[in-house]
């Protein structure tokens, strides 16, 4: 289990009270506002994270490796002032070699909400929320041995997605973000164990919390 969930949730839902005032001060139409975010633009844009380490050591040979990675593609039109409703499209893969070896690749699609909390030119605290379809594979096995044993779980289901962060504008274009994300999967799974070939059915919780950082293009129109 993911032990922070209650307080990233605890976090999320104060921000979201916290902000309810900024939104009922400003009743202001698009023209006055100074916002990037106005009526009617799109947003564009590509984000995610990459790591990776390593540790060897001296009295033997062996060592561990770890790489991952994660990839958002995110568009959306604002339908009004600061509020954007568009889609996502999530990519994250994990890999670790040690004495187990693991890969593990997620897949999460979905409608997406953001919300920027105030109208500065320069750019804003946002949240965003999402929910929509997960793949999830998972690949484990023991790293020696001719045929060592092998668990592969490979299922899908749904996930949320909620946020917090801030977005810097360069010029009413350009935007540079940075966020806290927190994820959460339910999922339903074929676990299959080799060599004894041994499957089952489980249903079963993903979770976790990133950073990410990215860039994105504001348009009048999308790409017409």
């Amino acid at each position: 289990m993911f032990n922070t969930k209650p307080r990233i949730l605890f976090i999320f839902v104060s921000l979201l009270l916290i902000s309810i005032p900024l939104l009922s001060q400003n009743q202001q139409d698009s023209v006055s506002v100074k916002t990037p975010f106005r009526k009617g633009r799109w947003i564009t844009g590509l984000s995610g994270s990459i790591s990776s380490g390593s540790n060897s050591l001296k009295s033997s040979n062996s060592g561990i490796n770890r790489n991952q990675y994660s990839i958002d593609f995110r568009t959306g039109k604002f339908i009004k002032d600061r509020l954007l409703v568009g889609g996502l499209i999530s990519f994250s893969r994990d890999k670790s070699d040690e004495f187990v070896k693991r890969t593990a690749e997620t897949l999460f699609a979905a409608p997406m909400v953001m919300w920027y909390l105030a109208d500065g030119e320069k750019g804003s605290l946002f949240l965003n929320g999402a929910g929509g379809y997960v793949s999830f594979r998972d690949e484990s096995g023991l790293a020696q041995g001719e045929d060592p044993p092998l668990i592969l779980i490979d299922g899908n289901g749904f996930g949320i997605l909620l946020g917090f962060g801030y977005s810097y504008v360069l010029h009413d274009r350009v935007v540079f973000g940075l966020g806290l994300n927190y994820n959460n999967s339910w999922l339903s799974a074929d676990v299959t164990e080799t060599p004894e070939n041994k499957k089952s059915k489980e249903n079963f919780t993903v979770a976790d919390l990133s950073f990410s950082f990215g860039f994105s293009v504001i348009l009048d129109k999308f790409f017409f």
